[in-house]
């Protein structure tokens, strides 16, 4: 038996977080929040279903804990499924500004029709509310002094 003493694997991944090494794991776990706004419905079991796999493990992965790396058996499956190159999933992608809009339409369409409804109410409030506090500190100034 070795006389090295491990780190559990989540205490591993935080090391090479802070150490500044471009993280591979970081870099899958984003990618697959990517392909699960790709997802229609936006669900980790249509996930799973596309990744052959369980709907609890990609919760332990994405979610809030995230207590679960993707491999590189999960993330060559989750390329094949989305025909995306090899490789992909280690790479680091950006979103743009385009994609976010676009992930949150397809979140709001997927929304029930009453809780899309408030969300739209809630959305248009802000023109309905009171001038902002520039307009009060503008009523309320105090006289410059000479």
């Amino acid at each position: 038996m070795s006389s090295i003493i491990r780190a559990p694997r989540i205490y591993q991944h935080a090391l090479r977080v802070q150490s500044g090494v471009v993280d591979v794991f970081a870099n899958r776990r984003a990618n697959l929040l990517l392909l699960l706004d790709e997802c229609e419905p936006r669900s980790y079991i249509e996930l799973a279903r596309r990744l052959k796999t369980a709907d609890n493990y990609l919760s332990q992965i994405l979610g809030k804990g995230g207590s679960r790396a993707v491999g590189t058996k999960l993330a060559r499956r989750a390329e094949d499924a989305f025909g995306k190159p090899p490789g992909w999933m280690d790479a680091e992608h950006a979103r743009t500004w385009a994609d976010e809009v676009t992930a949150l339409h397809r979140r709001i369409q997927a929304m029930p029709p009453g809780a899309r409804a408030a969300l739209l109410q809630l959305l248009e409030l802000p023109s309905k509310l009171p001038p902002t506090e520039n307009h009060i500190d503008k009523k309320f100034r105090h006289p410059r002094r000479s």
